[in-house]
This record gives C-alpha cells, structure tokens and sequence, in this order.
C-alpha cells in the first residue's frame, strides 16, 4: 500500500481518535477581570480588549471587538495592524472565507493614514510578503530582510499570527524564524513549575468554626442559686438546732472543707467532661456513615480520602493509618462540612484546607502530640488529694453535725437534713453544669480562634505561591508553541518541507483524565490536550494526533492517518450533548475520525452564566472552524480542490496586497 491510497494507514489501528473525557479531575472558572469589558467602555479600552483575545489565541472574536472600536472612531496604524492579523491569524489563504473577501473589499474605502510608524513598516512587511507571494520568480530576501529589521514585539506578532499564511520560499524562511521562537518560548516563564497553578481554583478563605452555644440558660441559673440558698439556710437551721460549742466548730469546718474542695472539684470535673469529649473526637470507627451522594459533604469526603492516603506518614501502613486516625479526621470533616455548607463552597476551593489539615494530622502523628491532651487534661495528684481531703472534713463535720442536732429536736432535724441534700445536690449540679459549660465554650472558642489563625497562615502561604498562576496569555502562547512543534514533527515525519504544504490546519481538545480551567468568558484550557495536525499537501491529507502533557510541553504520538482528497466522504459538527459538538469526518471506505471538543455540560447551571461566551471563544481557540472550512472544501471538490484553491489563492493575495496598501497611504 502506498500513502496516499483511499484507505487509512492508522498508526494504532484505531480510526476513531476523538478525545474521551473520562473522568475530570478539576473544573475551574477564575474570577480574574482578562475578558470583562465595563459598560460604557470607550473605543481604546474594546480595542485593548480585542487584543487580549487575539493574545488568547480567540482570532474572531478579536476581530469583532476591534471592528467594533473602529466602527466608533479609533482607528490608527497601531489598530489597523492588529485589524490584519485578526483576519490572518492562525489562517491560511485556504481558510480565507467570502465573508473576509467582503471585509478586505469594504476597508478600501476607509480613510488613509498618514503615519509612518513601527506599525506601518510592520503592515510594509506583510505586503512585501504578499508581494513575494504574487510574484514567486522573485527573491523574497528583501521581505525578509525588511522583517528581520523590524522591532522585536511586530516580528513576534507576525511570527506568531502568520506563520501559516506565508507560503513557497518566504514560507520556508519565515516558518524557521517561527520554529526557533517557538522553541525560545515553549518553556519559558518556569512553565513546567506554574502550568499546576492554572489548574487550581481561587481558594476559599477559611472560616471559623463556631463552638456549640453555652447549653445552660437564666433557668438553670436562677434554679442553681434558688438552690444554693435553701441550702445554706437549711445548713444554718441545722447548726442552730445542733446547739453551741463543739457543733458550731464542725460547721465552720465544714465550710472551710467547701471553700478548700471546690476550686479543685470544678475544675476536676470539667478535665473528666473534656476528657471524654476529646476520646469521643479521637475514637476509632469502623464504617462511617456516608454523606448523600453528589453532595458538598460527599464531595470534601472524597478530598479527605485522596489527602489522607497521600499524607500518611512513612511507619505506618495505610490502612492502620486510615483506621487509628478515623475518628480525628471524622471530627475535621465535620467541622470543615458545617463551617462551609451554607457558603455556596464548591469543595475544590477549600481543597487547600484539607490538605492543611490532614496535614497537620499527620504532624502531630510523627511528633507524638496527637493524643497529648490526654496528659494535659490529666489531674494533678496533688490537686485530688486537695479534693478528697476537703470532701472528707465536709463529711466529718456534717456527720458531727447531724448527729448533734438528732440529738436535740430528731424530727425538725430530720426534716432539715433532707432539705438540705436535696437543694444541696440540686445547686452542686447545677454549678457544676454551668460552670463546665462556660468553661468549655471559652476553651472551644479559644481553640476555633487558634485554628484559625493556623488556617489563615496556609491560606496566605497558598495564596502566595498561587500568585506565580500563568495568565491565559501564557496559557495560550505556550499551547501555539506546542502546535508549531508538533506540526514541525508531522512535517519531518513525511519529509515535507513547509513550502510543500498547501495548508495546514490544527484542531485542540481534552485528553483523557483531564483538569480543565478558564477565565470568566475566556476558552477552555486542559492539563492534558489532544491535537490534531492536518498537513494539506499535492497528493493528499496526512494527519497526526499526539497526547500532550501540557504541564510539560511533551507530546506521545498516538496516531497517524494518510487519505487522498477524494477519500474523503463527509465533515460535519454536531452536538451531542448540550455546549459539546462533535467534529466527524467520515471517509469512503466508512471509517470515521471523530472529535470532541468540551463546552460546559460538567459545570452547575449557578457556576457558568457565561456558558455561551465560553463555548464560542473555546471553538475558535480550538482551531476547529479553521479546519472545518477546509476540509469540508476538500469533502465537495475532491482533488480539484488543489487546483482551485490556487486560483483562490491568488485573487485572495490580489485583494490583501490592495487593501494593505490602502491601509498605508
């Protein structure tokens, strides 16, 4: 079989190269002000605008907002330069369409300028180019001279925008001139250590648990002293009907053994409450329950999962780890869950904050302070022998007590007796309750605020590194020198030289397993891309598709594919599921070749009110017009298509050459 027979000749035997989503691991849209536009904005700022779309690698949607500060009056050389390469970029004269004729034609008639600047010389160049083109016998040395002498930011815009436009010799030169720019700035800004970043939504500030409200109220209060003082007054009557003397010394030890016993009993008893508080926060569980499934706590669930199995310290197996830290890390996910729940958090944006603290887990783990509050909630030996000794005078002394006022009136100290354990046992409780609930606010509160403050201290950290994120003007530079290098790839790979190819075409989608991030109405970006190269050529169409790491700039070669023009049967897009349309084109012998390029589908109806900006811009950045217009040419006229796209070619560098020079004088 030779290459150029009706057939493919697929490289892994599969004909259908469409990207297949997967599993996505992180989507993110970035809050950042790239592509908003304020209302009312003058002709200077659109036109500022329109150039931050053309930078992202959006060439149309460019165009349409620097038409739009044209149409309003602000129009110079600097504008009608950029208004070129918005039509051109990424282009070919193949790609050109009746609509763009229509635009060249109509700009004849606009207004001449008089200057002559560092963005005439630059439209002087591309007409010298265009020139070069219209008359190939010529040595286009000349052009290319004059563009090597331009200033460096014009020849890097027209390197970067036409560098698919410019054909035969100027073609061959210009492409090496792009070729080694793209190699300069394929890994340039510390790529490989900001990619990530892009990738990482705008994290969420933390927040501050709030304690458990303090449970006892003016009730329990008001009831604690009504009781304290029937008491009090039932202890004085049962002094006074125990007589004077040795009676009234056992009551005044009595309560000197209250005074001594209730500092250290308080203070005991609130140690034992929080003391079984913190077991039950550290407990080991078996089977947790499992939140409602899609949900936000469903979602921070399964960020603890991820984290607490990266983070799990080296002396331990993993599932002894997950196990004996169950129920600390339980007790965290429950707090992050309530202080975020009613925040409209998307967990993504607190990921951060997992990490911190399953982190800090960890910390404490290997440093052997995890379970440290049980020897800080520990009573002192010398503070409940303290206790025991004042519990026993009190016992003594009421004993003698009681036992003196039987003595003298048995019934009216009976009767008091009772009273007085009763009010007694009702006022100790409720101080007890009281104070330990105050006391475990205040001690919550404390902790919430300790937290917090180690949480806002990652959170500036993670802030800070996140402040290296690329911007999309990166993200989109980097990607362009990805396409040039894998075309350069596809070209030695078939021997063909750049003035060999006829036109050339790029089409961009996610890979498999992919994170996908964008700015509010920017396009898609992927960590992982698929790209399509079409290579136009004499004979046929050869296609490459490559896995890209895009983190890396590293590409697997995955596929392949050689078919005449008149192999080729049909080239649609159609939209399979909502903001996802499906570039197919079918060949003779049935075989299809599909791809898929991402819209919005995955994202909450609340998370992209911008969903119909972002699908256009995302279409035009990934190259699929571009390609469609071509090749659906090639799907109506064959091989003639050769033949005939020369004679469009040629009107087409007529029309260009005119309107540049009209733009000029």
């Amino acid at each position: 079989m030779t290459a150029f027979e009706s057939n493919t000749n697929s490289a892994d035997g599969n004909a259908t190269v469409g990207a297949q989503i997967g599993y996505l691991q992180l989507t993110v849209v970035h809050e950042a002000p790239t592509y908003h536009l304020p209302p009312g904005a003058s002709p200077e700022e659109r036109f500022t605008f329109g150039l931050r779309y053309l930078a992202g690698g959006v060439p149309s949607t460019a165009l349409a907002q620097i038409e739009k500060a044209m149409a309003a009056g602000y129009t110079n050389s600097r504008v009608r330069f950029y208004w070129v390469l918005s039509i051109l970029s990424g282009r070919t004269l193949s790609q050109l369409t009746d609509e763009d004729e229509h635009r060249l034609r109509s700009a004849l008639d606009w207004p001449r300028l008089r200057a002559d600047d560092e963005w005439v010389e630059g439209l002087r160049v591309i007409e010298r180019f265009l020139t070069a083109l219209d008359t190939p016998k010529d040595d286009p040395q000349t052009a290319i001279k004059a563009f090597d002498e331009l200033p460096a930011l014009q020849r890097r815009e027209i390197l970067r925008h036409l560098e698919l436009f410019l054909k035969d010799k100027v073609q061959d030169a210009m492409w090496k001139r792009a070729l080694e720019q793209a190699r300069a700035d394929q890994n340039r800004g510390d790529r490989q250590n900001r990619v990530w970043m892009y990738f990482q939504p705008d994290p969420r500030a933390p927040r501050a648990a709030t304690p458990a409200p303090v449970s006892t109220t003016v009730r329990d209060r008001a009831l604690a002293w009504a009781a304290s003082a029937v008491a009090v007054t039932a202890l004085v009557l049962l002094t006074v009907l125990s007589g004077v003397g040795w009676p009234l010394l056992a009551w005044f030890t009595g309560v000197a053994g209250a005074i001594l016993t209730a500092r250290p009993a308080l203070e005991w008893h609130y140690r034992l409450i929080r003391l079984r508080a913190e077991e039950r926060a550290h407990e080991v569980f078996i089977q947790p329950q499992a939140a409602p499934e899609g949900g936000f706590a469903d979602d921070v669930d399964r960020l603890f999962r991820r984290y607490i199995g990266r983070y799990r310290p080296p002396d331990i197996t993993k599932d002894d780890w997950i196990m004996q830290t169950s129920g600390i890390h339980r007790t965290v996910r429950n707090e992050i869950v309530t202080s975020f729940r009613d925040t409209a958090t998307r967990a993504e944006e607190i990921a951060w904050l997992v990490r911190h603290r399953v982190g800090d887990v960890r910390t404490r783990w290997q440093n052997g302070t995890l379970w440290s509050y049980r020897e800080r909630l520990r009573m002192p030996v010398r503070e409940r022998l303290l206790v025991v000794l004042g519990l026993s005078v009190l016992a003594g002394s009421g004993v003698w007590m009681l036992s003196a006022a039987l003595r003298q009136e048995p019934l009216r100290a009976s009767v008091t007796v009772v009273i007085a354990v009763i009010a007694c046992r009702v006022a100790v409780t409720g101080w007890l309750r009281i104070t330990a609930e105050e006391r475990r606010y205040a001690a919550d509160l404390a902790e919430s605020e300790a937290r917090l403050a180690g949480d806002t201290r990652a959170f500036e950290r993670w802030t800070t590194k996140l402040s290296r994120r690329p911007s999309d003007r990166e993200m989109a530079t980097w990607l362009d020198c990805d396409r040039r290098i894998l075309m350069d790839r596809a070209m030695q790979h078939y021997n063909l030289a750049p003035r060999h190819v006829i036109a050339s075409a790029f089409i961009t989608g996610p890979g498999r397993l992919t994170q996908r991030a964008r700015v509010r109405r920017g396009p898609w970006r992927f960590s992982q891309y698929q790209v399509r190269v079409f290579l136009l050529t004499q004979d046929g169409v050869r296609q490459m598709t490559a896995n890209l790491d895009f983190s890396t700039g590293e590409f697997q070669i995955r596929n392949r594919t050689n078919y005449r023009y008149e192999a080729v049967a049909s080239v649609h897009v159609t939209e399979v599921h909502r903001s996802r349309p499906r570039f197919r084109l079918t060949l003779l012998n049935g075989e299809p070749i599909d791809v898929e390029v991402t819209g919005d589908d995955l994202l909450p109806p609340e998370a992209q009110p911008d969903s119909d900006v972002a699908e256009v811009v995302s279409l035009d950045s990934s190259g699929l017009r571009n390609t469609l217009h071509v090749l659906e040419g090639i799907a109506a006229e064959g091989k003639q298509w050769v033949r005939l796209d020369r004679q469009r070619r040629g009107n087409r560098v007529s029309m260009l050459k005119k309107t540049i020079d009209s733009l000029m004088h």
